[in-house]
């Protein structure tokens, strides 16, 4: 079936007969529907339903529609077919349903309505309109005026502001129906708009940025489709006095010098920033440098205050003036009021500064600085040195278009200025302060002159026409300064003399000298010989004599020496002495090998070995050589050794039948040959000979063992002790090793030497003496041994520590003060009595104690009452540390527990101190009457108490009796018929102390009632004890009472009371079950005490009582507590490892232990605690400039296992890291540039240093210093300058302290260093440029000044010109932009120059060449 449509229904057509029946029936079909939904866009001509209808009788149906109906007006039905179409369109925003009455006409009467249906047509909506716009057109205006609403950090409203509402609707039903509202445009981040069409405001606006927003808002349904509106949102800003006052313009006019007072400077045009409501805006002048040259009248014009003089103005004023205005407006218009105070804010202003220009005229006249100077030049010095004295200058005050002149030397009555010249010689400058330099025209000579005189001039050069001026002069004193300028120079380059050999020593052979045409000290020669030491030379005069004994044999025939003549600087000159030795007959024969005489031979060797052979000759008879021996040698070798003469030698041999030992003869035999000279002393020769060994023997120590005593305190890596071994055989490459007694590394041994170092740093109190066994091994493998004994010395180097961390002390309470309590005990290992003296402190807070600083006697400083109600403990807990008293080694800390003993200091006391009770007569023996209590503070004996009845009469005596211990007061066997109703009875007890001291007494009076049995408590018995948790809930059940009459003994009627003491703490109810009736804390009170009352309500009334025990047991319901909020420890950075201090927290749970925790912090790993005692110890070494503070929390809780427990307490510590000056200041860079103009100022600054020194306080201090300042041009030395820059101490600012006109051709290397406290730091270079404004780039940045400041901007903008150009970039100046004397503040102005790095010269291809 058709959504929209009823589906045709086929109908059968019944013939009805002609004739009409009362018996046909005309009825419409029973699935007719009665109502048909359709879409509103359903389109015309569409079928919609069929009207079915069944006619029994004859003839056919007829379909119609009601007549002037609505359905009618909407529909046509075929009359035929009853299919039903739609003829008019459907809209269901005009209606929504439709009502039409279909019909049926019998076929025998068609004119007549047979039969009537209704059907209801429901019209569907479908979103088929647009959201509409409800009270266009929309339009806002909000004042920039603030309120009073709060803000936000980032300028935003805390509570955003309703402004306005958009309002939409939609005419469609359902989701075509709703409408969401939106906005968009340029909001500024300002406005938005809720879904519903809400406007907020977010934060303020501002007229002057933005007037008028104008914004898109779009109402859009949900469809489907989905149809939208769109319309504009205005919201204008009305204006407030809050912008400040803005230049139109300024006509600036210079300032001509003399200029008279009034006249005018400048017009200044300014107007309020506020366009739609302005003030008058007026200037005034503020106060500086200058301005009372300057005033302002009521419509802004600047005039002279005073005449203008511009030589009596300052260096920067003579060019212009910066005059400061400030702008204010008046209050034509209120002011926006303070949000706070309500009070009207003062009217903006403007600060504004004009450039005034003063223009010279020709008043002044070049001037010298002095009428007379002095200054030196060396001789023979270049011309092109510049000679001046340094305070040679010339100056003309006025400015440069008045200022020309030149300068040039007069030589008339002064010749001597025909030698010098002036650079630039006679050049007309336009300067007010000319440099210009005076240089020698010549080389001149010192030797010749010694002091020149010449004058020096200036001529003012002035217009044609005009007279001229006077010429101004000074006289220059030049002393020349001598210089070595001269080379020594001989006469002869060779000479030559003859000498015979030995010649007496001191003979001299000749004077030779040579000539230095310098003055003083540079003409001054020194003679040197060389090439010989059998001749020496005098070092002034030349004079050469024999200085040995000269043996032509032995030099041969001809000596060949250098003559050296030196002056003062090194400059030399040399002449050729040759000198022949001749000969005379002075030699015999002799032994010619080479000495020492030496021969070779090894061990074992046999007889008839030739060892070696003696030479013999005669030097002054070469050709024939006789001669004779003689041997001298040990008689034990005399007959192991052959010498033999064969022709002009002597043959060693090992005598026939001889093997050679050295472990017997030794390694070396020495023998003396002498040989008779029959011209001279015989010649007597030494022969050796070397007998090479075998290795065959095993080296030895002696001794075989050593003992050697050293401290414990040798550091690791020193040496103990050489193991030196020695071995009879010559070849001896012995090896050393440790191989007993050294399983823990503790020594080594250099193989090589055998020299024994420790290891390890050495420990008295672990290892007393040591036993090395030290093996040496020769190459031959054969061994020997030596043992070695090393006995430690004790040193003081153990830290005391206590007996016991947890030390148990107890005290009467009646000690007085200052005595002693315990002694706390402590020892040291270390060997030595006076390393082990102690000093014990109590590190706790407490004002009760102290200790002996030297015996560890714990003393009492205030007397302890442990009953006095303001001492609420019987046990203190302190924390007490010892450590050496020496030095400052680390601490050991203990806790120390003090148990505050009783005394029987206190009375046994009654309270109540009597009581009335009532007793039947015929009570029997053991009846229970009362117990009495009486309390004693005391513990121990003291506390114990015995109690007694005072009374000594016979019937009382006899009659009743009492507990000593309990107090429980019963009849005893005299009772009985003793006492009769109605008597009273008054007993008095007595209650004495373990100690024998009483207190006050009890009266017990006891009434005799006549006769009535007590109920029979049967459960529980007379002091029967129950336990019962702390934290039981209330209505716990402890005990039921079970009672029954004393006759019949069955249970009765009886009443169960508790006695008003217990009744705070426990109930009992009508069946005798006693129960709790509020909270228990065990630490408040652990015992109570119940009496239970058991009640006969019959008209003799008496009670039965029970007195009961309940013991409260203890349950972990209290965590432990700190005794400090926080804690604060403190460490120095870099010291060994030690205790920081001690947490304590307590319990108030019994044998609760605590346990402390570090929680999991950054850092914590480096803390570790006591998990018992808590004392904080640091893990290692710890650098503050890495971490100045560690923060954690320590736990303490009742579980060992578990830190993280939320059954814990925290207390914060903070570990504070001082500071040590362990690092030194450190510059951002090593290197920086930055250039000054020659125009500068004094003071200008010109860059900033900045160094950084990570340590802290004082430690971080940094002085900044200038260690030298060299001016550097090219292809010239570096000169030292003095005083050209300052630099500011404490903030690294370097300024000018010179003018630099006179340094355009180079640049300043300038030295700084930073240091810190303790002297030491670091160094930067830094190159200062001089520069001329051409060589300067101005960059002109469209932004405003504040943003190009920024470091980053700068810094990637000063990269790139670097990249681009390729050379070294440095920032000069940043400043507003000013374009026709207007500053503009929306631009920026950044002055740069450029530094080949090649050659450190400033780049400037625009530049005029300046060398």
């Amino acid at each position: 079936m058709n959504e929209y449509l009823y589906l045709l229904m086929l109908i059968t057509l019944v013939c009805i007969p002609s004739s009409y029946s009362q018996s046909a029936s005309l009825s419409f079909d029973e699935d007719f529907p009665p109502r048909l939904k359709v879409l509103e866009n359903t389109t015309l001509g569409t079928e919609l339903v069929d009207v079915n209808g069944t006619y029994t009788g004859a003839g056919g149906i007829t379909y119609g529609i009601l007549k002037n109906s609505l359905g009618e007006e909407y529909l046509e039905v075929d009359s035929v077919t009853g299919v039903v179409k739609l003829k008019k369109e459907l809209d269901h925003e005009v209606k929504t349903q439709i009502d039409v009455t279909f019909t049926l006409n019998a076929g025998e009467f068609p004119d007549n309505i047979v039969k009537q249906k209704q059907l209801t047509i429901i019209i569907n909506d479908i979103n088929d309109n647009k959201p509409v716009f409800i009270g266009l057109p929309f339009q806002i205006t909000i004042s920039e005026k603030r309120d009073s609403s709060p803000l936000n950090s980032d300028g935003t409203y805390v509570t955003k502001k309703e402004i306005y509402t958009v309002r939409a609707g939609d005419v469609d039903t359902g989701p075509g129906g709703y409408v969401q509202l939106s906005m968009s445009g340029d909001t500024g981040g300002i406005f938005s708009m809720a879904n519903f069409g809400k406007v907020y405001q977010h934060k303020p606006v501002d007229y002057e940025t933005k007037s008028e927003y104008l914004l898109d808002v779009l109402a859009a349904d949900y469809g489907p489709p989905v149809l939208s509106s769109v319309t504009t949102l205005q919201i204008k800003v009305s204006d407030a006095q809050d912008t400040t006052p803005q230049i139109v313009s300024i006509n600036v006019v210079d300032v001509f010098d003399g200029a008279p007072i009034n006249s005018s400077v400048a017009a200044v045009n300014i107007q309020d920033g506020d366009r739609e409501i302005p003030n008058n805006v007026f200037c005034s002048i503020r106060d500086g440098p200058g301005m009372e040259y300057f005033k302002i009248d009521g419509l802004n014009n600047i005039q002279l205050a005073k005449p203008m003089d511009r030589e009596l103005l300052t260096l920067s004023e003579k060019k212009s003036f910066m005059v400061n205005l400030k702008c204010q407006e008046d209050d034509t218009h209120p002011q926006q009021k303070d949000l706070t105070t309500g009070v009207e804010l003062d009217a903006p202003h403007l600060d504004h500064v004009i450039r005034i220009s003063v223009i010279d005229i020709n008043d002044n006249r070049p001037e010298f600085s002095s009428t007379s100077y002095s200054t030196t030049l060396q001789e023979t010095q270049n011309t092109d040195v510049a000679i001046n004295p340094p305070e040679l200058s010339v100056e003309d005050l006025d400015s440069e278009n008045f200022a020309r002149f030149k300068v040039s030397i007069d030589t008339e009555g002064y010749p001597d200025g025909a030698l010098f010249k002036i650079v630039p010689d006679g050049q007309v400058v336009s300067r007010g302060d000319f440099h210009f330099e005076i240089r020698p025209g010549t080389i001149l000579d010192f030797d010749t002159k010694e002091v020149y005189t010449i004058r020096i001039k200036t001529t003012e050069i002035v217009d044609q026409g005009l007279p001229d001026p006077p010429e101004k002069f000074a006289i220059v004193t030049i002393n020349l300064i001598n210089v070595n300028d001269e080379k020594p120079k001989f006469m002869e380059s060779k000479h030559e003399v003859s000498i015979e050999e030995h010649a007496e020593i001191g003979k001299v052979i000749g004077t030779y000298t040579a000539v230095d045409n310098d003055k003083g000290i540079y003409g001054d020669l020194t003679y040197t010989l060389t090439g010989s030491d059998l001749f020496a030379v005098n070092d002034k005069s030349g004079e050469v004599k024999i200085a040995g004994d000269i043996d032509r044999e032995t030099v041969g025939n001809v000596i060949s020496v250098t003559l050296l003549a030196d002056d003062v600087d090194g400059q030399e000159d040399s002449t050729t002495i040759i000198i022949t030795i001749t000969d005379k007959d002075e030699y015999g024969p002799q032994i010619s090998n080479t000495k020492p005489i030496t021969f070779l031979v090894f061990e074992n060797t046999e007889g008839r070995y030739e060892i070696g052979t003696l030479n013999i000759v005669d030097n002054d008879k070469p050709s024939t050589v006789v001669f004779d021996y003689t041997l001298d040698i040990d008689n034990k070798f005399a007959n192991l050794f052959s010498f033999e003469k064969e022709n002009e030698n002597i043959k060693i041999y090992v005598a026939d039948g001889y093997i050679v030992d050295s472990d017997e003869i030794g390694t070396l035999v020495t023998a003396n040959i002498t040989i008779p000279n029959p011209v001279g002393p015989d010649h007597v020769s030494t022969i050796q000979i070397d007998i090479r060994d075998f290795n065959d023997n095993s080296p030895k120590f002696n001794p075989p063992s050593k003992v050697i005593d050293i401290e414990e305190s040798i550091l690791r890596g020193e040496i103990l002790y050489t193991a030196e071994a020695f071995d009879p055989d010559a070849v001896d490459d012995t090896k050393y090793d440790i191989i007993s007694s050294n399983d823990e590394n503790d020594f080594t041994i250099n193989k090589e030497t055998g020299v024994i170092r420790t290891a390890k740093n050495l420990d008295y109190e672990t290892t007393k003496s040591y036993t090395l066994i030290i093996e040496a091994t020769d190459t031959a493998n054969n061994k020997g041994t030596l043992t070695l004994t090393i006995n430690l010395l004790d040193v003081d180097d153990v830290d005391p520590k206590f007996d016991s961390d947890n030390i148990e002390c107890s005290m009467p309470e009646d000690l007085k003060a200052k005595e002693d309590i315990c002694l706390i005990k402590a020892s040291d290992e270390d060997s030595k009595e006076e390393f082990k003296i102690m000093q014990f402190s109590i590190i706790s807070n407490t004002d009760k104690f102290e200790i002996n600083s030297e015996t560890g006697m714990l003393i009492l400083s205030q007397e302890i009452n442990r009953e006095s109600a303001d001492n609420t403990q019987d046990e203190f807990t302190i924390q007490v540390q010892v450590k050496n008293a020496r030095s400052d080694s680390n601490a050991d800390v203990a806790i120390v527990h003090i148990l505050i003993e009783d005394v029987n200091d206190e009375l046994p006391q009654f309270n109540p101190i009597k009581a009335t009770k009532n007793l039947v007569e015929t009570s029997a023996q053991g009846t229970f009457i009362y117990q009495v209590t009486a309390v004693d503070p005391d513990t121990g004996i003291g506390g114990t108490i015995t109690y007694s009845i005072m009374d000594n009469s016979a019937n009382i005596r006899n009659s009743f009796e009492i507990d000593a211990n309990t107090g429980e007061i019963f009849t005893s066997k005299g009772f009985e018929g003793t006492f009769k109703a109605g008597n009273v009875i008054d007993m008095e007890i007595e209650a004495v102390d373990g100690g024998g001291l009483k207190g006050n007494n009890f009266l017990l009076e006891i009434v005799i009632t006549v006769v009535k049995d007590r109920p029979k408590i049967l459960h529980p018995l007379q002091g029967d004890e129950f336990m019962v948790q702390e934290d039981a809930n209330v209505g716990y059940p402890i005990v039921q009472v079970e009672a029954v009459d004393p006759v019949t003994d069955q249970p009765s009627d009886f009443t169960y009371l508790l006695d008003e003491a217990s009744e705070i703490y426990f109930s009992i109810s009508q069946d005798g079950f006693v129960t709790l009736a509020s909270e228990l804390d065990r630490e408040t009170k652990q015992k109570h005490e119940v009496k239970i009352i058991v009640r006969d309500d019959s008209s003799n009334q008496v009670d039965a009582t029970r007195l009961i025990y309940i013991d409260v047991t203890d349950v972990n319901d209290h965590l432990p507590v700190f005794e400090e909020a926080s804690y604060l420890m403190m460490y120095e950075e870099h010291t060994p490892v030690r205790v920081l201090g001690v947490v304590t927290a307590t319990d108030r749970d019994d044998s609760d232990s605590i346990f402390y925790c570090i929680e999991s912090a950054p850092n914590s790993e480096l803390i570790e605690i006591d998990s018992k005692q808590g004392i904080v110890t640091l893990k290692e070494r710890v650098d503050r400039e890495k971490i100045s503070q560690i923060n954690v929390n320590v736990s303490a809780s009742n579980s060992a296992d578990d830190c993280t427990s939320n059954e814990r307490t925290v207390a914060p510590l903070t570990i504070q890291i001082t500071d040590i000056n362990d690092l030194l200041p450190k510059f951002e860079k090593s290197n920086y540039t930055a250039g000054v103009t020659t125009t500068v100022r004094y003071g200008t600054s010109v860059i900033r240093l900045v160094a950084f020194d990570n340590d802290f306080g004082e430690n971080s201090t940094i002085t900044y210093s200038i260690e030298q300042i060299l001016y550097v041009e090219m292809l010239k030395n570096p000169v030292v300058s003095i005083g050209t820059f300052t630099i500011d101490s404490d903030i690294g600012i370097i300024r000018t302290n010179k003018p630099f006109e006179r340094y355009v051709l180079g640049y300043f290397d300038v030295i700084v260093t930073a240091k810190d406290i303790s002297g030491e730091g670091d160094t930067a270079a830094v190159k200062v440029y001089i520069l001329t404004d051409e060589q300067r780039v101005k960059v002109v940045f469209h932004t405003p000044l504040e943003n190009v400041m920024e470091n980053e901007f700068t810094e990637r903008f000063i990269e790139l010109l670097a990249n681009i150009t390729g050379s070294q970039v440095t920032v000069d100046d940043i400043k507003h932009h000013v374009e026709d004397d207007v500053i503009d503040f929306e631009k920026t102005d950044m002055l740069v120059h450029f530094v080949d790095s090649a050659t450190e010269t400033i780049r400037c291809r625009w530049c005029t060449p300046t060398h």
